[in-house]
């Protein structure tokens, strides 16, 4: 059972057809077998009584003309005319006395008369005889001296012409008796029969091959295919498909495999551009978060606003790929939103013409007015937005609010040619991206604001300095040195050698101003003389950092 199981379709097709076949032909083999030897039987029953009905009418011939002599003459040349077919004539009376006999035709043999000449007591005669003469069979089967005859049994009967010699008192006057041999019809039997079972064995052969390629080229060949192909497909070639010969279920069945190797591609054809969209947002996601960061990081490092604005705008435009981003600023009486920067030759134009919106009014007014980011696509273009004719190709918009510490103090609007270019994943980005946003215009404002009251303070805390030193020059102009030694610049110097020791001549003059706070409060002068070296730079440097020190000391 494992191995017929093991077997391949083809062999147990083979051998199912092939049980079929032989069974089915059996049966035909049979039945045609026995047909034709019907047929034949038919033809030898047929044979013998027109034989027989030929020496009827011989004998009736020669009893009328009156030569009974002529008889036996008669049937020997009606066996001659047969050849060796017959094997005896014999005529009998009505006392069933055998009156004519005759054997030994050519072709045949001679049969003794003794084992020809019959009583009515007879075995093979009795049962005949019971029954009237009309029911009697008109053949039987003999065997005389091993050799099988057919015997055919005519009636002489007492017709109208025979009744002048044999009154009308009798029926039947007698029987003619025909023996035929049956070794032709017998060997035909057989060489029929072993023609039927030579040619029905070939034609099993000849249907076994012809139904096998039949079988092979319909089923087996389709199925070898298309198990070929759900194996490369099972390697991994989607591709493959199989081929499709006809229209019958093996047919179908390739075409509903071709259907599902289809849908399996489309499957993974989806699944695989699912996974592409979904690398792809993901993708997008980690550019924007990493656009987000560098805004972020940008936003977080200057602290100049306005340079902070128009930076924030450009780095958001470039970094996310959009059309347009404007930042709008709420005025002092917070009922118009004034655009403070905007991306491009467009926001250039907009600030030119001092692009506004009231609060309340449009994308950007509701946002402020709301507190809420919102959202437009190319269908609500038309409702919610105000049209700005520097930006025609603008299709779908999102407007962010800037709040900080709890106040909206703008909002940012980001347009692209895209009609649907903003969804909840992007505009929580955004948003993040605005609060930083709004983080820092605040710090930088705040910075912008410390450094006005630092500047305020100290050009105060140096106009008093000022003041201070300007008090303090009246009562002390400065000092000078000489080989002489120090005296005050207001104090009256003893001269040397005749030579103005303020103003001296032949010698090179080198001043450096004395600073406290960026306030010149005097100035540190000296001289060398013109035959020496010009001041270098390491004397220099030396000369600056003692000037400095003085600066602090005189500070403190």
């Amino acid at each position: 059972m494992r191995r017929s199981r093991q077997r391949g379709l083809r062999f147990k097709l083979a051998i199912g057809i092939s049980l079929t076949l032989i069974i089915l032909l059996g049966v035909i083999f049979v039945f045609v077998s026995q047909f034709i030897r019907n047929q034949l039987w038919q033809r030898e029953v047929q044979t013998a009584e027109n034989l027989n009905a030929m020496a009827e009418a011989m004998i009736v011939d020669a009893m009328m003309e009156g030569n009974k002599s002529t008889i036996n003459n008669s049937l020997n040349t009606l066996g001659r005319s047969i050849g060796g077919r017959i094997d005896s004539i014999s005529i009998y009376d009505d006392q069933s006395t055998l009156t004519s006999f005759a054997t030994g035709f050519p072709g045949g043999r001679v049969v003794p008369r003794d084992r020809v000449e019959i009583t009515p007591a007879d075995p093979g005669c009795l049962e005949c005889h019971q029954e009237p003469a009309q029911s009697r069979p008109a053949y039987t089967t003999i065997n005389i001296d091993g050799v099988d005859l057919i015997r055919n049994v005519i009636p002489l009967y007492n017709d109208s012409r025979c009744q002048t010699c044999h009154g009308t008192g009798q029926k039947v006057l007698g029987d003619s008796i025909v023996d035929i041999r049956l070794d032709q019809y017998e060997s035909a039997s057989t060489t029929i029969t072993i023609g039927l079972g030579s040619s029905f064995v070939g034609a099993i052969v000849l249907v076994g091959i012809v139904m096998n390629n039949l079988i092979g080229g319909i089923v087996i060949n389709p199925l070898d295919d298309l198990v070929k192909v759900t194996e490369t497909i099972f390697e991994g070639d989607l591709n493959k498909e199989a081929t499709i010969r006809s229209k019958d279920e093996v047919g179908r069945l390739g075409e509903a495999f071709n259907r599902m190797t289809s849908q399996l591609r489309e499957t993974l054809r989806d699944l695989e551009q699912r996974v592409r969209d979904r690398t792809k947002e993901l993708e997008v996601r980690s550019t924007q978060l990493q656009a987000a960061a560098d805004v972020g990081r940008a936003a977080s490092t200057i602290l100049d606003i306005e340079k902070l604005i128009n930076d924030v705008v450009e780095l958001i435009k470039e970094r996310f790929d959009y059309y347009y981003v404007g930042l709008f600023e709420i005025g002092e009486a917070r009922e118009w939103a004034y655009l403070r920067a905007g991306s491009g030759e467009e926001g250039r134009a907009m600030l030119a013409r001092g692009h506004r919106i009231r609060i309340g009014e449009g994308m950007v007014g509701w946002c402020i007015a709301n507190a809420k980011s919102r959202i437009a696509s190319q269908e609500d273009m038309n409702n919610l937005r105000l049209a700005t004719p520097e930006l025609p190709e603008t299709r779908s918009e999102a407007v962010i609010p800037l709040q900080a510490r709890g106040q909206v103090i703008g909002a940012i609007s980001i347009q692209d040619v895209n009609p649907d270019a903003f969804d909840q994943s992007n505009l929580s980005t955004l948003q993040t991206l605005a609060d930083l946003v709004s983080v820092a215009i605040d710090n930088a404002r705040l910075y912008t604001e410390s450094q006005e009251t630092l500047a305020l303070s100290q050009r105060i805390y140096g106009e008093l300095t000022s003041q201070a030193w300007e008090e303090q020059s009246k009562k002390f102009h400065g000092v000078r040195t000489s080989d002489q030694g120090t005296f005050t610049i207001s104090d009256s110097a003893p001269e040397v050698g005749g030579t103005d020791t303020i103003h001296p001549e032949g010698k090179t003059k080198l001043a450096i101003p004395i600073k406290i706070r960026d306030n010149v409060i005097g100035e540190l002068v000296t001289y060398k003389q013109e035959d020496t070296e010009e001041w270098s730079p390491e004397e220099l440097s030396m000369v600056e950092t003692i000037v400095d020190e003085i600066g602090i000391a005189l500070e403190g």
